[in-house]
């Protein structure tokens, strides 16, 4: 992430990927979201409702550096006389349409190749035809795991702020919003 970082020149590219490591969302939860779905919070978070109005809405959070990147993406768009309001779309593309999935990844594609972080055929970075880490899934499964390393943070608030349905807690357990936040600063 941190050599993604420094690859990235554009503050739209750098607020994609640090939502994407702060949050785990799925990529199409980038797609849709709206300036209104993220949340100012305490101590500098943000809180971003993904999906917001579907039946697979949820909530995740940006830690304060991700929150800063995003800030200074939203505020660079202002600056550039494009008028952003709560209806506006976090990430755009040039004719002004929302990013789609397939702008989002040539986005990180070619992050990654100028920080040559996928490799070839040849360094063993591609196996079976496939790379070893996803492009946008990979921050998923990142997310996941350094969540799930930390003993002090409950399972079933990692599975609530990456959108899962863990059984019947995954439906009947509601855990509100600012114990969710307490459990996504422990990790």
């Amino acid at each position: 992430v941190q050599k993604m970082l420094i690859f990235s020149r554009k503050l739209s590219t750098r607020a994609m990927i640090h939502l994407l490591a702060s949050t785990g969302c799925r990529a199409g939860g980038i797609v849709g979201l709206q300036v209104k779905h993220v949340t100012n919070m305490d101590h500098g978070y943000k809180m971003i409702t993904v999906y917001a109005g579907d039946k697979e809405e949820y909530v995740t959070f940006l830690t304060p550096e991700a929150s800063f990147a995003y800030d200074e993406h939203i505020k660079s768009r202002m600056d550039r006389g494009e008028n952003v309001d709560a209806e506006s779309y976090v990430f755009v593309q040039k004719n002004g349409r929302p990013v789609d999935r397939h702008a989002m990844y040539m986005v990180l594609k070619y992050v990654t190749v100028n920080a040559n972080l996928r490799g070839d055929m040849v360094t063993g970075a591609v196996k079976g035809g496939r790379y070893r880490t996803q492009l946008c899934h990979g921050f998923r499964k990142r997310f996941n795991t350094v969540m799930k390393l930390n003993n002090e943070v409950n399972d079933n608030a990692i599975e609530k702020m990456m959108g899962h349905k863990n059984g019947l807690d995954g439906t009947y357990l509601q855990i509100p919003h600012e114990m969710l936040l307490e459990n996504f600063m422990k990790g």
